[in-house]
């Protein structure tokens, strides 16, 4: 049979079709499906990462190719980054009601140097992002001061005197309406119950952080209700996350190969144009010359000795290398420059401006001479200096270690961890690598 030229079985066809059509839009209105992961070196998910900021600025500051192995980092450690990105705007957004405004604040230690400084830096912003909340600095100028070793005097340059943003707002000095610009009274500190301190206007040290590590290895922070936690210190805790039960898969599918520090490092800590401009005008001097980097950071021991192993390697880095090769010094002993220039009179570079931890214009300069360091062919650097670690963190490859008595390679190049009650330093890749979740 038929109905106007159409077939009945033809008619059942197509009244199925129109059913099984309707159908589907009803389950997909009902669960939507989650869109196509896009890549970050598409144009719209940049847009989207850079909303509100220059967008071509953006793109070279975030460098997503820097997340890149080698040097660590793969796509989930970006999709991580980006969804931090847009969760920390949306708690900055005064506009927003629809999220959780909780914040980690870092206050710099005006006893640490810039390595430290990075270290401590790096591991509050996964705690940011592992915990959900917005990251602050608390980064101003400060005078010199007496180190707490009684051997050094220290001067801290604000962080705008140092670093662009990695494309969020993290500074304080710019961040004057957020809650814990108000934490003067006890009925607002009540926000930060766990204060144990006040200074100025500012809740600091909550009691769960303050002198241990092991709650970094054990908490879930992002199911604490308190707003604000502040963290003072410059150790590398990082790996104490990665041991934490309720971090430590998360670590994983983030950092496969265990490298923590270089993705992170060359993502976050950007210098400032004008001072990326005297690295790369200087680095013109490594223009058909491998390059041997040699940081000697000498503690007052017998510096004879030190000096004398490094001479020794840098002579045999120069003998594989070829008689063209140049080394770049970068130490803030004169003696020890001085000495350099006499041993290596036609290959030694070195900038021209004193390097020291005294002045605010001698950091900034060491900031410069760290990254120089960093774009060397190979790095001998100071066994216990944080300094040279941080050049071999921007580098990407394992540096020579160099002491009083001899030099060779470690087996990873990531900044000591100080273990939790242990008091060494984990500095062997089995150690490293096979570190098991904290049995809370």
């Amino acid at each position: 049979p038929t109905w106007r030229g159409v077939s009945m079985r033809e008619t059942r066809l197509l009244a199925i079709t129109v059913f099984s059509i309707i159908c589907l839009l009803l389950i997909h209105i009902k669960f939507p499906s989650h869109p196509v992961a896009r890549s970050p070196y598409s144009g719209s998910y940049l847009e989207d990462l850079c909303q509100g900021v220059n967008l071509d600025e953006c793109k070279r500051i975030l460098n997503w190719s820097q997340l890149l192995t080698p040097g660590g980092g793969n796509q989930r450690l970006r999709d991580a980054i980006a969804e931090y990105f847009q969760m920390h705007r949306r708690i900055l957004d005064p506009l927003n009601t629809d999220v959780k405004k909780r914040y980690v604040v870092l206050e710099d230690n005006p006893n640490s140097g810039l390595g430290n400084k990075f270290e401590f830096l790096i591991s509050a912003f996964v705690f940011a992002l592992l915990s959900e909340r917005a990251l602050i600095i608390d980064w101003p100028q400060l005078n010199p001061i007496k180190h707490v070793d009684g051997l050094e005097v220290i001067a801290t340059p604000a962080m705008d005197q140092l670093l662009s943003s990695p494309g969020i707002e993290w500074d304080i000095s710019k961040a004057k309406d957020l809650p814990f610009m108000r934490c003067s009274n006890g009925s607002e500190r009540a926000n930060c119950r766990f204060c144990t301190r006040a200074h100025g206007q500012r809740c600091l040290y909550p009691k769960y952080l303050s002198g241990t590590e092991l709650a970094f290895q054990c908490k879930d922070f992002s199911q604490m209700n308190d707003r604000i936690i502040w963290l003072n210190g410059f150790n590398w805790f990082l790996p104490n996350l990665a041991l934490n039960p309720f971090y430590h898969d998360r670590m994983q599918e983030m950092f496969p190969d265990g490298d923590y520090y270089t993705p992170l490092l060359r993502f976050l800590i950007r210098p400032l144009p004008d001072l990326m401009k005297r690295i790369d005008n200087f680095t013109e001097n490594f223009k058909n010359h491998p390059t041997i980097g040699m940081q000697i950071r000498a503690y007052g021991e017998d510096n004879v000795a030190l000096i004398r192993q490094f001479f020794k390697a840098a002579s045999e880095a120069i003998d594989i290398r070829g008689s063209n090769a140049k080394i770049f010094l970068a130490t803030d002993t004169p003696d020890i420059r001085e000495m350099a220039h006499r041993e290596f009179p036609n290959s030694l570079l070195s900038m021209a401006n004193p390097i020291n931890r005294d002045t605010i214009s001698g950091v900034i300069d060491g900031l410069v001479d760290v990254w120089i360091l960093s774009r060397c062919n190979e790095l001998l650097i100071s066994q216990p200096s944080t300094y040279g670690k941080l050049a071999a963190g921007l580098h990407g490859d394992i540096p020579t270690t160099v002491d009083l008595t001899h030099a060779w390679k470690k087996a990873h190049n990531q900044p000591c961890f100080w273990q939790f009650r242990k008091h060494y330093c984990i500095d062997d890749i089995e150690s490293h690598l096979l570190l098991q979740v904290t049995n809370c």
